[in-house]
């Protein structure tokens, strides 16, 4: 809500972690606004053909045909031996684990909220005001 009052006009929700309620909320208040929410999801920021080309899914699939694809994919891999699956999950698990992956995102999430505590205490906004103009600025 605070991107909208600040006049960004397309802004990205990233949901993790609010409540349903809270979305339904904030939706309301963004079609009340000159301005276009995407998300929660997030679907929209790229199209899947551009994640595609950029490698960060290995085939696109027509909404209509989706579902079939999915119980096919999913038939294919349920053949495969079980021991064979749980090694190969429990190996990207450990990788991830080393990795920090775990732990980054924990981080930046802890770090995300104590700078909105910092901002609500100095500014009385989840934002500081003078952050809003750069972003108005850069638009």
């Amino acid at each position: 809500m605070e991107a909208a009052e600040a006049g960004i006009k397309v802004i990205v929700a990233i949901t993790e972690g609010i409540p349903v309620g809270d979305m339904v909320k904030t939706k309301a208040y963004i079609d009340q606004r000159d301005c276009t929410l995407i998300g929660p999801n997030c679907p929209g920021v790229i199209t899947a053909d551009e994640a595609k080309q950029h490698g960060m899914v290995n085939r696109v699939v027509p909404r209509d045909d989706l579902e079939s694809e999915t119980l096919a994919l999913a038939s294919h891999i349920a053949k495969r031996p079980m021991i064979g699956l749980t090694l190969a999950k429990q190996s990207v698990n450990n990788s991830l684990d080393a990795m920090g992956m775990y732990t980054s995102i924990q981080s930046a999430f802890g770090l995300h909220h104590v700078g909105h505590n910092h901002n609500m205490r100095l500014f009385d906004s989840l934002v500081d005001p003078a952050g809003l103009q750069v972003i108005r600025d850069e638009a």
